[in-house]
């Protein structure tokens, strides 16, 4: 098996067990034989578990290497949540991705495979579909927050997909560079959302001064 529960993981619940089999079995024939080699039956005979139980758990073989991706954004949801409400919007979605209690070799794994064993096209499929989710998350944690007037209603969408385009891009630099790193992405995504904070900034400036204004 490649990976063990590790600090900060929670156990295993009876009905995750046949999907992190699934997974340790999956990244452990990518590595050996690759991804195109690799068939569903294969992984689910590996794991102990009919290939029926995979489809169950999983669309289709590549989507196993964007688990990683999958998981952060059901802890983002929950983790965003509890930031402080004049927050700024950057800062909450740092503190929301860094605090995620992942497992550090998954990400290394899933990381290194999907730079090497995908397209670009590939990736971009499943990753867009990850990045609507967070931009979604992100959306409706500011229309509770910094831009909760109906007003504000664009804003708070152009700057949910400012933050994601953010993480995107930072993601997209350290799959590139390290893949295999995990220690380089805190830096790169902080200065990605530091990249971006600065626009989001001037854009709620301008708003504040348009709502104090008097009208004529």
């Amino acid at each position: 098996m490649f990976r063990v529960v590790g600090r900060g993981q929670a156990p295993e619940s009876k009905r995750e067990r046949p999907r992190r089999a699934l997974i340790d079995a999956a990244l452990k024939r990518f590595a050996e034989r690759g991804v195109a080699a690799t068939t569903a039956a294969e992984i689910a005979s590996d794991a102990g578990v009919t290939e029926r139980t995979f489809y169950r758990y999983f669309a289709n073989k590549e989507e196993i290497l964007f688990v990683d991706y999958e998981e952060h954004v059901e802890w983002f949801r929950t983790a965003l949540q509890v930031r402080p409400k004049d927050e700024p919007i950057t800062l909450s979605v740092c503190y929301a991705v860094e605090a995620f209690p992942g497992d550090p070799q998954l990400v290394s794994e899933a990381a290194w495979l999907r730079s090497t064993e995908l397209t670009e096209d590939q990736a971009a499929m499943h990753l867009q579909r990850v990045h609507a989710r967070l931009g979604e998350e992100i959306e409706r944690h500011l229309k509770t927050t910094t831009c909760a007037e109906p007003a504000d209603a664009l804003k708070a969408s152009v700057i949910a997909n400012m933050v994601v385009g953010a993480v995107s891009a930072a993601m997209t630099h350290w799959s590139r560079s390290w893949p295999g790193q995990p220690d380089q992405l805190r830096p790169i995504l902080r200065e990605a959302l530091a990249t971006a904070d600065r626009g989001i900034t001037a854009a709620m400036q301008d708003s504040r001064g348009r709502h104090s204004e008097s009208p004529t």
